[in-house]
């Protein structure tokens, strides 16, 4: 370990302060503190989703498990939400095709809610996420953190699949740098 102080002393006593402070005001500055701090995974709801023959009704629904999460300084714990719809009226995808969907939280004038922006349907294989600027003008420019994604395929029946994706969910950065140790920066 480094050596602080007049006499050559270790100290990092100060200096771990010093850089919890600035790294602290890092997160607040930009925004960092915002995102999920614990759970609110999406997964396989309760209920089976369905396809009706030909153009029927299309039901997408995923369960999103409890957890807290914080979208522009407004933290909320949030119980367990199963059969959360993200589409359940006419038909979404037609035979052998595939939809993507973002599943948000949304900061409303201090109000959080959970919801869901769906891409376009094509063909197996080549369907696309919406982006961050669809999602922006499907949210109106709210604020808001990614929960999850999902891509929902059809084969050439009614049988459907889904495949979910946590790897853009937006996890709360003062969380990671709650574990860092401090202590090692001096050695």
């Amino acid at each position: 370990m480094a050596t602080i102080g007049k006499f050559g002393n270790p100290n990092p006593g100060p200096v771990q302060q010093d850089i919890a402070t600035d790294l602290a005001a890092i997160v607040a500055a930009h925004g960092m503190d915002d995102g999920v701090v614990t759970g609110l995974t999406i997964g396989t709801p309760s209920s089976s989703n369905s396809q009706a023959s030909g153009t029927g009704a299309t039901v997408w629904r995923v369960n999103i498990a409890a957890g807290i999460v914080r979208v522009d300084g407004v933290e909320l714990a949030q119980g367990a939400q199963a059969d959360f719809s993200l589409h359940a009226t006419d038909c979404l995808v037609a035979a052998s095709q595939d939809c993507w969907a973002r599943v948000l939280e949304q900061n409303s004038a201090g109000t959080l809610s959970t919801v869901v922006v769906l891409g376009t349907a094509a063909a197996t294989g080549l369907a696309v996420e919406p982006t961050d600027a669809e999602v922006d003008t499907a949210l109106s420019a709210l604020p808001w953190i990614e929960l999850g994604r999902a891509l929902l395929s059809r084969n050439s029946g009614t049988t459907l699949t889904v495949v979910y994706d946590h790897g853009h969910r937006h996890v709360q950065a003062g969380n990671a740098l709650a574990t860092v140790d401090l202590a090692t920066v001096n050695q």
